[in-house]
């Protein structure tokens, strides 16, 4: 297989990059990476960025793979190991590749050192705005002062319209605490992929092609230490294996439950006033407030004694647990919503009565889903 990085374009006050992936077959898939003229000063070579954009779509055929164009040789030992532990996860899908390059160097790092922060307007990233921002603070770490929001990730990059407006609502959320957003847009969802798997890759690729500013970027867990899910592909373990020794891949915020995040981002009016956490509703720019996403962090914020944002589209918790009983749930989704919020409901001293409601709730659909589970499993002797 073959990786062409290609020459650059711009118009409309932005510059895109460009690769493109050749397959076994000789099939094509275009790549692209855009992002405002004003931050092409930022840009380095887009080798490394397109080699993760595009690794997992060539770990589907294995085999070898020459990008045509300059990669870090500090990457390519690095994605040895990421590839190593993908195609464990998912031996059936992805295979380890072996990478070469036209040209091998490794990148110069910032000479100022500056961290990037990819920016959702959800409950996990604001979450990490505000510990980043209060650790510069207290312990003058590299200062997080950008965020990156991009197009074509949980909005698709058809969606011109509903971008804009969320993007809006992001730049409210960080303009708050005096923090830049670059608005950067990818079609990488356009092709073949489980967006479980590679929208860790996803993020790292946008933070690599930034490299020339940024020599670090972190992306906000969606998970805590003890529910780690894998396969999943944003995780501490695996994430920091997107790096090379000029742009560092970080994890934050595993040892933080999602009630806790809600606890410190309820003293946030800006944030509460924008929080935009749903990613299926029709208008992308708002929440729908009937998915599990938007009615389990609406539970989170009560759990903590905190009042639900109206932005969740959700009035009370117990309308939110009203809606939970329409989501169906898996045994580990029940357990993980009954570690999240009635463990932090009684750790807060929350004992109103939609408390007990959603624990006779979890217990009744732990239920169904160990009957289901039993169903899909053959008894022995039968």
């Amino acid at each position: 297989m073959n990786l062409w990085i290609e020459p650059s374009t711009e118009g409309d006050a932005y510059v895109t990059c460009h690769a493109t992936l050749e397959d076994p077959q000789g099939r094509r898939f275009p790549y692209f990476i855009k992002i405002p003229q004003q931050w092409e000063h930022a840009v380095k070579d887009p080798g490394d960025a397109f080699l993760v954009l595009a690794l997992f779509q060539a770990m589907r055929y294995g085999g070898k793979l020459h990008v045509k164009g300059c990669v870090s040789p500090s990457l390519i030992e690095n994605l040895e190991e990421f590839q190593t532990a993908w195609s464990l996860w998912r031996p059936g899908l992805y295979k380890a590749l072996e990478i070469e390059a036209d040209e091998m160097k490794e990148s110069t790092a910032p000479v100022k050192e500056a961290v990037l922060m990819p920016f959702s307007g959800g409950l996990d990233s604001c979450f990490s705005v505000l510990i980043h921002r209060e650790r510069d603070r207290q312990h003058s770490n590299p200062p997080c002062r950008v965020a990156m929001m991009v197009h074509g990730f949980d909005i698709s990059i058809d969606d011109s319209e509903g971008f804009a407006r969320a993007l809006v609502h992001s730049r409210a959320i960080l303009d708050d605490v005096g923090m830049k957003c670059i608005d950067v847009a990818t079609n990488v969802r356009e092709h073949h992929g489980d967006w479980e798997d590679t929208h860790g890759a996803a993020l790292a690729a946008c933070i690599h092609l930034l490299g020339k500013t940024f020599g670090s970027g972190v992306i906000a867990s969606s998970h805590t230490y003890d529910t780690l899910r894998f396969p999943w592909g944003s995780n501490p373990l695996t994430d920091p294996m997107l790096s090379s020794q000029a742009s560092r891949i970080l994890s934050d915020g595993y040892k933080n439950k999602r009630s806790t995040k809600a606890e410190k981002v309820a003293q946030w009016p800006a944030a509460i006033e924008h929080l935009r956490v749903c990613w299926i509703n029709k208008d992308t720019s708002e929440n729908c407030g009937h998915c599990l996403t938007c009615v389990g962090t609406a539970l989170c914020f009560a759990a903590s004694g905190a009042p639900v944002p109206h932005r969740l589209g959700i009035e009370s918790p117990e309308l939110a647990v009203s809606r939970l009983g329409r989501i169906s749930l898996s045994e580990a989704g029940c357990l993980r919503l009954a570690d999240t919020i009635l463990a932090t409901a009684g750790e807060c001293g929350v004992h109103e009565p939609w408390v007990a409601a959603i624990d006779r709730l979890l217990k009744k659909k732990k239920r169904a889903a160990d009957f289901r589970q039993a169903l899909k499993t053959p008894a022995f002797g039968f």
